[in-house]
């Protein structure tokens, strides 16, 4: 496990990764092209077959830019890749998940003849602006930036001013003006977080005997200071208030009831609280918008005896996973998982894309521009993982990123969706 953080730093990792990250999206989807392009076994997507033409797709003849089409999502799309580019990722901090994002930055920049470097800016801002410049005057080509709400701007700035062409790693890439300047990968924190909702009742009402919602209670952690979590957990509540209105609901902050520790004893002591106040609920629904929490939660059910009648579920999974390969993953059911380096691909080459001159920033991804915004919002879909399906699901994204990150084998021949065309 990892190690115990304080709420500091654990807002601006929380802030700064994007396998926590996303933004909260309201707005209307893009039209519904083909499905995600399916692997070969080399871990590169194939086009996708075209059934029909989009309402906005280009005038025949005209180059297609699209993700559906299956443009800047691998090296496939650029068939001149002699020219040599040098990346920079600047991180805020780091650990592994943002090592992991690295990784891959490093494998596909080698893909396409290219470098990439890293560099960590120690969870500093001033440090993070820094390093930008640092860079800046090596004469890097593209970069890659770890930004917070906080640093856009001014990272905005520093780079209009140098003409440097650059893709924010969680979060928008947005000017002081708050107008997004540049193509961005991203988790829909609204979508995951109803969907996690959906799922968890689901498979309450489907696997818990005799469950009635009227001897229910739905728990919900929330972190009220990191923005994008926040939105997830606000969408849990208020679906739950939707589909089992008749169930006790608690939206629970972890900043509020923190003593200087984020970690898991913190929602090991949250969730026993609860169910020590609650000796009339029956079933038990708890939920989580990271994983970071939902170890505490399950070793409190498991100490309480209701873990039979509890589901605990999390959006992302990456300390999921090592329960699943112990076999112990008891009253967490389930996860809504997206992979960093499948993330970290479609960073990749969307920004290889505009460095290479193959397209401007504007014209790439058109199906995912968003109402009002200038450029595309690529979204990243999640993925339900649970103990039948993870290693097939873990071998399909070896299988994908070309990686080998997990060594699990994809046999199913199901090809999961990883962009969300809905």
């Amino acid at each position: 496990m990892k190690r115990i953080i304080s709420i500091l730093l654990a807002l601006v990792m929380l802030s700064a990764v994007a396998a926590c990250g996303g933004t909260p999206s309201t707005s209307e989807a893009p039209p519904s092209p083909p499905a995600e392009p399916s692997a070969s076994a080399s871990g590169e997507p194939s086009q996708p077959p075209q059934s029909s033409t989009p309402a906005d797709a280009p005038p025949a003849g005209a180059p297609d830019y699209s993700a559906a089409s299956g443009f800047a999502l691998s090296a496939d799309s650029f068939p001149d890749r002699s020219t040599p580019y040098k990346f920079v990722f600047v991180s805020n901090q780091w650990d592994q998940t943002v090592a992991y994002v690295e990784e891959g930055f490093e494998f596909y920049a080698k893909q396409v003849g290219s470098t990439c470097e890293a560099v960590q800016s120690d969870s500093d801002a001033d440090k993070l602006i820094r390093n930008v410049e640092n860079y800046i005057v090596k004469g890097y080509d593209g970069f890659f930036i770890n930004v917070m709400p906080s640093t856009s701007g001014r990272v905005a700035e520093i780079c209009d001013e140098n003409d440097v062409i650059w893709s924010a790693v969680s979060g928008i890439p947005r000017d002081n003006d708050d107008v997004v300047i540049a193509p961005y990968v991203e988790v829909n924190n609204t979508v995951v977080g109803t969907q996690l909702t959906d799922e968890a009742v689901a498979w309450a009402k489907n696997n818990l005997d005799g469950f009635n919602e009227a001897e229910a209670m739905v728990l919900i952690l929330d972190l009220s200071g990191a923005e994008e979590l926040h939105a997830r957990s606000v969408a849990m509540e208020a679906r739950a208030k939707e589909i089992v209105p008749g169930a006790k609901l608690e939206l629970a902050d972890t900043i509020a009831e923190s003593t200087g520790a984020f970690d898991n004893e913190l929602s090991y002591n949250m969730v026993s609280r609860r169910l020590a106040a609650n000796p009339g609920v029956k079933y038990w629904i708890i939920l989580g918008p990271f994983d970071y929490l939902s170890v505490g939660c399950v070793r409190a059910v498991e100490e309480y005896g209701v873990d039979g009648n509890t589901v605990v579920a999390s959006c992302n999974g990456d300390l999921y996973i090592p329960l699943l390969e112990e076999g112990t993953s008891s009253a967490w059911r389930f996860c809504l998982y997206w992979d960093m380096a499948v993330m970290a691909k479609y960073l990749f080459f969307g920004l290889y894309a505009r460095v290479s001159g193959a397209v401007e920033g504007p014209e790439l991804w058109p199906d995912f521009v968003k109402p009002g915004e200038p450029n595309a919002g690529l979204q990243m879909k999640a993925v339900i993982m649970d103990p039948s399906n993870y290693e097939d699901i873990l071998g399909y994204i070896d299988n994908v990123t070309g990686l080998s990150h997990y060594n699990k084998q994809w046999t199913s021949g199901t090809e999961y969706e990883l962009l969300d065309f809905s």
